[in-house]
């Protein structure tokens, strides 16, 4: 098997409200958490199904580089799409590329994922919010059963 690179090292399992995460929000792994934090100034981390990505996860709709993440200043994040035929949708609109804030609901394929910071939101998108919250209730409720 190869080695992944030293980002895949950066992106960790964590316990929630520790600094930037991708949260799973629907799907089998809907609950994990991944830090983000880690990754330095323009730093980029490869999210989809082939071996390599630093963020993986499969799916029928999932793309061996589906979508790239990059840290593009202090608390502020990018998301593009990492192969052409994938889809990334930003708040329900597709994007090529597209700011992330505190809330927004990231969907590559089937999954949808919540990004998520210390800080407040920019913006409010519309009907995220309540799915994003409906959303955490229901994973971190199922968890303390």
């Amino acid at each position: 098997m190869e080695k992944r690179s030293s980002i895949s090292n950066k992106i960790a399992y964590l316990k929630r409200g520790d600094g930037p995460r991708l949260v799973f929000i629907s799907g089998a792994v809907r609950g994990r958490e991944f830090s983000i934090k880690h990754l330095a100034l323009n730093e980029k981390a490869m999210l989809g199904c082939h071996q390599e990505a630093d963020l993986w996860f499969s799916g029928a709709t999932v793309r061996d580089r589906h979508a790239v993440l990059e840290n593009v200043g202090k608390q502020e994040w990018t998301i593009s799409t990492g192969d052409r035929n994938a889809l990334v949708k930003v708040n329900r609109e597709p994007v090529s590329t597209a700011v992330i804030v505190h809330g927004d609901i990231i969907e590559l394929g089937r999954h949808k994922l919540v990004f998520l910071t210390n800080s407040s939101p920019a913006r409010k998108p519309s009907g995220a919010k309540d799915l994003v919250n409906r959303s955490l209730s229901r994973i971190f409720s199922s968890r303390s059963q």
